[in-house]
């Protein structure tokens, strides 16, 4: 049986550049490939790396314990990991999203968003391996309400204000990447949005949240540097 892997295009933010076709278009260079690989990967090194202050929703799959060699795992399934990549929101969550007066500015290049809280979701199974799309209805706080505002529109209000912080672009971020998928058609999330790839020890590890990531890699950073980590070195110092 054949498994979906996705061509992606990684935003950097290094000097690095990636190789280009004539037409424009990214060919995946071994930072992708490792990005795939952490995805699909069942080795126990990849585990995810845990936080002192907060566990990173990673997206590699935990294995289950067993006094059995190889027994007991939980198989990776490439479908099953790439479904991770893409945040729910539950109830009650805090978001930004954007807010149109009418249902005919939904088209409208120019958008503001505004911070609201989740009041219901609904799911519509898709054929994408990302799994189903989101609608969102969304408690504005100082708007009116909106109904099925699609998922690739609302964000964490965490990462919405790193973005703002960054002023939409990864050039500030440390040890973090931003993949997008183009080759999914049908699935705007990860052409839009995607995921993030954090750079741990070494190894490739991908997140649904932005801010996970971060958080993954400054753990990594202060565990490995200890009282010798200066600010500068962390995404995000105020949170240690």
């Amino acid at each position: 049986q054949s498994q979906y892997i996705p061509t992606v295009k990684v935003r950097m933010s290094s000097q690095k550049t990636l190789n280009a076709t004539s037409d424009g278009k990214f060919l995946a260079d071994p930072i992708v490939t490792a990005a795939l690989k952490a995805l699909s990967s069942s080795s126990d090194d990849d585990e995810p790396m845990i936080p002192t202050k907060m566990e990173p929703r990673c997206a590699v799959m935990k294995k289950t314990d067993s006094s059995d060699e190889g027994a007991g795992r939980a198989k990776p399934n490439k479908t099953h990991l790439l479904r991770r990549l893409k945040p729910s929101f539950a109830e009650g969550s805090e978001v930004y999203a954007p807010w149109w007066p009418s249902s005919s500015d939904r088209n409208s290049a120019n958008l503001e968003w505004f911070p609201g809280k989740v009041k219901s979701m609904r799911e519509v199974e898709t054929d994408s391996p990302y799994g189903p799309t989101r609608f969102y209805d969304i408690a504005y706080d100082n708007r009116d309400g909106l109904n099925d505002v699609e998922d690739f529109y609302v964000f964490s209000v965490t990462d919405y204000r790193i973005f703002m912080k960054s002023n939409g672009t990864p050039n500030s971020w440390i040890g973090v990447k931003n993949v997008i998928d183009h080759e999914n058609k049908g699935d705007k999330y990860p052409r839009i949005v995607g995921w993030y790839v954090a750079t741990i020890d070494g190894k490739e590890r991908p997140f649904a949240l932005l801010s996970d990531a971060m958080d993954a890699y400054d753990n990594h950073i202060i565990q490995h540097n200890g009282k010798e980590t200066n600010t500068s070195d962390l995404n995000r110092p105020e949170k240690w």
